[in-house]
């Protein structure tokens, strides 16, 4: 087994450093949210009534939010825990983080 040796003047010796579930957790939230968000998607297409031009839209738009609050909260849980690599767990936080501002500031924006 090898080991990542630690640069010599980091802040958190190699024994405090945990395991990363959380930074693997960042990544596999969004791909299981984005599956679970497109089956009922699919699910309310294959349902639709005539005449819906966008049939389960709502669906879709709820489930990438729950997915990019899912992944904002491991995302930083990995970084909180200050486990290895947590690096790598930025990038699903910050794209969770876009997405749920700009929905946000645009449902802010046209309800007042």
């Amino acid at each position: 087994m090898f080991y990542l040796m630690s640069a010599p003047d980091s802040p958190v010796p190699e024994a405090l450093r945990r395991r990363p579930f959380c930074t693997i957790a960042s990544w596999v939230a969004p791909a299981l949210g984005a599956l679970i968000s497109y089956m009922i998607y699919q699910n309310a297409v294959a349902h639709r009534s005539g005449g819906d031009w966008l049939p389960g839209i709502g669906a879709l738009i709820i489930g990438s939010m729950v997915t990019a609050c899912i992944t904002i909260g491991v995302g930083i849980a990995a970084f909180l825990r200050r486990e290895r690599n947590a690096w790598l767990a930025l990038l699903p936080v910050l794209a969770g983080l876009y997405l749920v501002l700009s929905f946000g500031w645009n449902y802010v924006r046209h309800t007042m």
